[in-house]
């Protein structure tokens, strides 16, 4: 018997994973891509309704999420500059063994330093401001 998992996933998000597949087909993958993609057009028309809305927590909603205490801007920028770029380095030598967290240090990374294409940066940007 084989087990099977449906993660959380948003639309937006179910459709850059089958971007990604479809960028470096296998076999595999195109399997995957079959599955998700007809999945995405049940969401697309109404066929299927989302399995979990995320709720505000009890402090979100008091406006408590707004009082945060930040640390020194400089320690925190050199902070983030290291991490990024061992993260970027990581990235460039072995890029699946990189967790979620290390890819966006360092395509933050690549990105303050310049070393996105056009293309890159606008994607960047664009998923910097859907964030907010």
């Amino acid at each position: 018997m084989t087990e099977k998992f449906r993660p959380y996933l948003t639309a937006g998000e179910l459709s850059e994973i089958i971007l990604c597949l479809k960028s470096q087909p296998t076999p595999a993958r195109l399997s995957i891509v079959r599955y998700l993609e007809s999945f995405n057009l049940k969401i697309k028309h109404g066929l299927v309704s989302s399995a979990h809305t995320l709720q505000p927590s009890q402090a979100e909603k008091l406006g408590f999420h707004e009082l945060t205490i930040s640390p020194s801007p400089a320690l925190t920028n050199l902070e983030t500059n290291l991490k990024g770029e061992a993260a970027f380095k990581k990235w460039q030598q072995s890029p699946e063994s990189c967790t979620p967290k290390e890819i966006a240090e360092s395509l933050d990374w690549r990105y303050r330093n310049n070393l996105m294409t056009q293309e890159e940066e606008q994607e960047y940007e664009q998923s910097q401001l859907s964030q907010r």
